[in-house]
């Protein structure tokens, strides 16, 4: 004899923004111009952590504005 039990799905958490002030000063406070670019693209695109540490210069299209994502969900293209 089989009993099946409906398990009840955990509630989706959205996300908590920051507000554009919170973002400017993050990026204010980020002396080395690399670090802050890192920020700034990882920030304005979306990118996970890993996305954005795994970039590569060979993936920007500036041409095109474009930005090959290959280590993330999907292999996706962001611009």
């Amino acid at each position: 004899m089989a009993v099946t039990l409906a398990v009840p799905k955990k509630p989706q958490r959205i996300p908590e923004l920051l507000t554009r002030e919170e973002v400017g000063r993050i990026l204010t406070a980020c002396e080395n111009p690399k670090h802050r670019m890192m920020l700034i693209m990882g920030y304005g695109c979306g990118l996970r952590v890993s996305e954005r540490v795994s970039l590569k210069v060979g993936y920007i299209d500036g041409e095109r504005r474009l930005l090959r994502i290959d280590q993330g969900k999907g292999a996706r293209i962001v611009w």
